[in-house]
Protein backbone atom coordinates (compact mmCIF):
# COMPACT_ATOMS: atom_id res chain seq x y z
CA UNK A 1 0.00 0.00 0.00
CA UNK A 2 1.69 3.12 -1.21
CA UNK A 3 1.99 5.94 1.38
CA UNK A 4 -0.35 8.85 1.83
CA UNK A 5 0.81 12.36 0.22
CA UNK A 6 0.48 15.60 1.35
CA UNK A 7 -2.06 16.34 -0.77
CA UNK A 8 -3.95 13.00 -0.11
CA UNK A 9 -4.06 14.07 4.03
CA UNK A 10 -4.96 17.69 2.71
CA UNK A 11 -7.76 16.03 0.61
CA UNK A 12 -8.52 13.98 3.95
CA UNK A 13 -8.89 16.82 6.19
CA UNK A 14 -11.35 18.69 3.25
CA UNK A 15 -13.54 15.23 3.58
CA UNK A 16 -13.41 15.10 7.54
CA UNK A 17 -16.66 14.73 9.73
CA UNK A 18 -16.38 18.42 11.73
CA UNK A 19 -17.27 21.46 11.26
CA UNK A 20 -16.03 24.67 9.64
CA UNK A 21 -15.72 27.33 10.89
CA UNK A 22 -18.29 29.23 8.90
CA UNK A 23 -20.95 26.14 10.80
CA UNK A 24 -19.09 26.85 13.90
CA UNK A 25 -19.93 30.42 14.13
CA UNK A 26 -23.56 30.12 12.43
CA UNK A 27 -24.20 27.65 15.21
CA UNK A 28 -22.65 29.80 17.95
CA UNK A 29 -24.97 33.02 16.25
CA UNK A 30 -28.11 30.49 16.44
CA UNK A 31 -27.73 29.59 19.94
CA UNK A 32 -27.01 33.14 21.27
CA UNK A 33 -30.11 33.82 19.98
CA UNK A 34 -31.90 31.20 21.61
CA UNK A 35 -30.52 32.34 24.80
CA UNK A 36 -31.73 35.63 24.67
CA UNK A 37 -34.99 34.82 23.91
CA UNK A 38 -34.95 32.79 26.38
CA UNK A 39 -34.22 34.88 28.32
CA UNK A 40 -36.34 37.65 26.95
CA UNK A 41 -38.98 35.28 27.60
CA UNK A 42 -38.45 33.76 31.43
CA UNK A 43 -36.74 36.80 33.43
CA UNK A 44 -40.05 39.42 33.38
CA UNK A 45 -41.58 36.09 34.62
CA UNK A 46 -38.92 35.42 37.02
CA UNK A 47 -38.61 38.86 38.31
CA UNK A 48 -42.07 40.03 38.63
CA UNK A 49 -42.87 38.01 42.07
CA UNK A 50 -39.97 40.45 43.16
CA UNK A 51 -41.03 43.18 42.10
CA UNK A 52 -44.81 42.69 43.52
CA UNK A 53 -42.96 41.41 46.53
CA UNK A 54 -41.62 45.05 46.97
CA UNK A 55 -44.72 46.66 46.57
CA UNK A 56 -46.42 44.29 49.32
CA UNK A 57 -43.40 45.18 51.83
CA UNK A 58 -44.61 48.89 51.64
CA UNK A 59 -48.00 48.43 51.85
CA UNK A 60 -47.41 46.12 54.88
CA UNK A 61 -45.08 48.68 56.44
CA UNK A 62 -47.14 51.81 55.87
CA UNK A 63 -50.25 50.16 57.74
CA UNK A 64 -48.15 49.11 60.09
CA UNK A 65 -47.09 52.99 61.17
CA UNK A 66 -50.55 53.63 60.63
CA UNK A 67 -51.58 51.35 63.07
CA UNK A 68 -48.89 52.26 65.39
CA UNK A 69 -49.96 56.19 64.62
CA UNK A 70 -53.76 55.70 65.20
CA UNK A 71 -52.98 53.46 68.45
CA UNK A 72 -50.66 56.75 69.80
CA UNK A 73 -53.53 59.12 68.45
CA UNK A 74 -56.35 56.87 70.76
CA UNK A 75 -54.20 56.68 74.44
CA UNK A 76 -52.61 60.32 73.61
CA UNK A 77 -55.56 62.34 72.52
CA UNK A 78 -53.04 63.62 69.53
CA UNK A 79 -51.41 62.58 66.73
CA UNK A 80 -47.55 62.37 67.40
CA UNK A 81 -44.92 65.24 66.11
CA UNK A 82 -43.15 62.65 64.88
CA UNK A 83 -42.49 58.99 63.82
CA UNK A 84 -39.70 58.68 65.90
CA UNK A 85 -42.17 59.50 69.18
CA UNK A 86 -43.56 56.27 68.48
CA UNK A 87 -40.06 54.64 68.94
CA UNK A 88 -40.14 56.38 72.31
CA UNK A 89 -41.45 53.74 75.70
CA UNK A 90 -44.57 54.52 76.37
CA UNK A 91 -46.29 53.77 80.31
CA UNK A 92 -46.89 51.70 82.02
CA UNK A 93 -45.16 49.06 80.19
CA UNK A 94 -42.17 51.15 78.80
CA UNK A 95 -43.12 49.59 75.64
CA UNK A 96 -42.80 51.70 72.65
CA UNK A 97 -45.35 51.79 69.90
CA UNK A 98 -42.65 50.50 67.31
CA UNK A 99 -39.34 49.15 68.10
CA UNK A 100 -37.89 51.34 65.04
CA UNK A 101 -38.93 53.29 62.26
CA UNK A 102 -38.74 50.63 59.37
CA UNK A 103 -37.11 52.13 55.62
CA UNK A 104 -38.65 50.84 52.63
CA UNK A 105 -37.41 47.88 50.15
CA UNK A 106 -34.99 50.42 49.00
CA UNK A 107 -33.59 52.15 51.84
CA UNK A 108 -35.61 55.29 51.71
CA UNK A 109 -37.82 57.17 54.92
CA UNK A 110 -40.85 56.96 55.36
CA UNK A 111 -42.56 60.81 55.25
CA UNK A 112 -44.73 61.76 57.77
CA UNK A 113 -47.00 64.78 57.75
CA UNK A 114 -49.95 66.17 59.88
CA UNK A 115 -52.49 67.35 57.00
CA UNK A 116 -55.07 68.10 60.25
CA UNK A 117 -54.37 68.64 63.85
CA UNK A 118 -58.36 69.24 64.53
CA UNK A 119 -59.60 65.98 62.66
CA UNK A 120 -56.69 63.79 63.23
CA UNK A 121 -55.81 63.20 59.64
CA UNK A 122 -52.50 62.06 58.51
CA UNK A 123 -50.37 61.06 56.01
CA UNK A 124 -47.59 58.64 55.51
CA UNK A 125 -45.52 58.63 52.37
CA UNK A 126 -43.07 55.96 50.62
CA UNK A 127 -40.80 57.90 48.14
CA UNK A 128 -40.66 54.48 46.03
CA UNK A 129 -37.80 52.83 44.16
CA UNK A 130 -36.65 56.29 42.74
CA UNK A 131 -35.95 57.93 46.20
CA UNK A 132 -37.95 60.97 44.99
CA UNK A 133 -41.55 62.25 46.61
CA UNK A 134 -44.11 63.09 44.22
CA UNK A 135 -43.35 60.89 41.51
CA UNK A 136 -45.68 57.96 40.06
CA UNK A 137 -44.21 55.46 42.06
CA UNK A 138 -45.05 56.87 45.47
CA UNK A 139 -47.28 54.83 48.28
CA UNK A 140 -49.65 57.24 50.39
CA UNK A 141 -51.30 55.72 53.75
CA UNK A 142 -54.38 56.40 54.12
CA UNK A 143 -54.81 55.84 50.27
CA UNK A 144 -55.88 58.49 48.61
CA UNK A 145 -59.91 57.90 47.57
CA UNK A 146 -60.63 59.03 43.78
CA UNK A 147 -63.57 61.77 43.86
Amino acid sequence: MPRPTPRDRRDARRHSKGFTHRETLVMAVIGVALVGLLLGVLLPSLLGPLLHESSDTVQFQLRSLGGAIEEFTLENHRLPASLEELTRPRPPTNAPYLKAIPRDPWNHVYAYAIVNEATREFRITGAGEDGRFGSDDDRVYPEQRAR
